[in-house]
Order: structure tokens, then sequence, then C-alpha cells
């Protein structure tokens, strides 16, 4: 079958889609994309903030919304996302520069509301807030020394003396595998035609649980008696740019 062939079919399966009003209340699935600053705040964390790059983490995602009216409605999906952090290590002696990274995959549920703000009715002012689950999929935590490199890995604490490997440990993953949080945004939707549209806005995420299993340092009681390791909140603020399609009502039929 050569490429017209396959266009023109491409045309007829998507003729039921076009020229439909634009609505908010019909199903729209959709594809986005963010770019974040990523924190992880801690009070008690023994390691020194590094100043980090900005931004410092990234995120690519699928996402289904439905309005029940032409204000309110909710909106979910799957996304996946990569952050960096940077830290002083002082547990040693001497301070070394210590470079983190996480993998997670996150399913966010959010409350939304959305309010036409031109005469047209195309252009939205759309605000979410609500909760979210992420599972840590791979993280990796590198101290480099002078002559040295310590690798904290999912189940493998791995160390490198000049280059050659010391030893590797078996152990428990020290970061959680599901934390859970709040998150939301506020933004504008704007439609390009009956049955697409595209957003941008800023949003944040904060992790209401501990995202540490058990902190990588612990304070010589010797030293510090009145130490106490305390709940790590993964936090994250960016902006967020998307793409709809927008099922007709027909084609729901």
């Amino acid at each position: 079958m050569d490429n017209m062939n396959k266009l023109t079919i491409l045309i007829f399966i998507l003729l039921p889609f076009i020229g439909k009003s634009q609505s908010l209340e019909n199903w729209q699935v959709g594809i986005n994309a963010s770019t974040f600053y990523f924190d992880r705040l801690n009070s008690s964390a023994l390691n020194l903030e590094d100043q980090q790059d900005i931004p410092n983490g990234y995120a690519v995602g699928i996402t289904m919304e439905k309005n029940w009216n032409s204000n309110w409605g909710f909106k979910t999906g799957f996304e996946y996302s990569h952050q960096f952090f940077k830290e002083i290590a002082n547990a040693f002696g001497p301070r070394y520069p210590m470079e983190s990274e996480f993998n997670y995959l996150k399913i966010p549920l959010t409350v939304q509301y959305s309010l036409p703000i031109n005469k047209e009715q195309d252009l939205f002012l759309v605000l979410n807030q609500g909760i979210k689950i992420s599972f840590l999929t791979d993280y990796m935590s590198v101290i480099t020394g002078n002559d040295f490199e310590l690798i904290y890995a999912p189940g493998k604490n791995i160390n490198y003396k000049n280059g050659e490997l010391r030893y590797s440990n078996d152990v428990d993953w020290h970061f959680e595998k599901i934390t859970f949080g709040l998150i939301g945004s506020i933004g504008l939707k704007k439609f390009l035609s009956s049955n697409f549209s595209a957003s941008a806005g800023v949003g944040y995420g904060f992790d209401l649980t501990n995202a540490d299993d058990r902190p990588l340092f612990t304070a010589d009681p010797e030293i510090q008696p009145e130490w106490e390791a305390k709940a790590t909140h993964n936090l994250r603020v960016g902006i967020e740019i998307g793409v709809q399609y927008h099922f007709s009502s027909a084609s729901a039929n």
C-alpha cells in the first residue's frame, strides 16, 4: 500500500472527528512536557545543598481529561520524570561533591476548573488541584573524591579506588519506592481547531510522605547527640506545555 492510499484511509477515519463544535465536556487525550526546578527538603540533612542547575528536571506524559459541565472537570494521566540534585557530602571529613539522579513514574488525579476569558470562548484560564502517587523506578547518587568514587544505586553500594573496584555490597533501596503528595497548576488553554487545543502553564508537585527509606548518612551520637533523622519531601516547580485532542460527542456514541 503506497503512502497516498494510507493518507486517504487516514482522512476517512478522521472525518467523523472533524468539524464538531468546540467543547471541554468531550473526552480529551493529550501529550504534555515540562521542565522544572527540583529540590529535596529536609531540615535534618547532614549534607550541604549545592547550587542547583535551573532547570534540573524534565518530564513527559500522557493526559486524559473531561469536564462534567462547562467549568468543572477532572484530569489524570501518566508522567515520566527525570531530575537531578546536587549536594556537598561532608560525612567523610573533607567535603566532596555528590550528584543524584531520580526517575519517577507519576499518576496524578486533579479537579479542574476552566473559565472562558474571551468572547469566542476558545481561550480558558485553567486551574488544577489534586493528588499524585509517584513510583521511583531508578536512582543513582555518586560521591566523587580525589581518588575514589562512591555510588549508591538500587540494591547496591559500590566503591571505586583509583578506578578499581574495591567492593560492591547488596543493600536495600535508600529511597522510598512509592510517595504520595499534592499537585496543582494554573495556565491557559486555547482551541486551535474544533478538535485540538494547546495549553501552557505553571505547575508544582510536593510529596507529603518521606522520599527517603533511610538517610544515607547519620550523625555521630557523640558529636550530635540530639540529631534525629527527619522526612525528606520532594518539591518541584516548573513550566508545562501540552496539546490535547478532543473527541466529539458523536464519536463517543
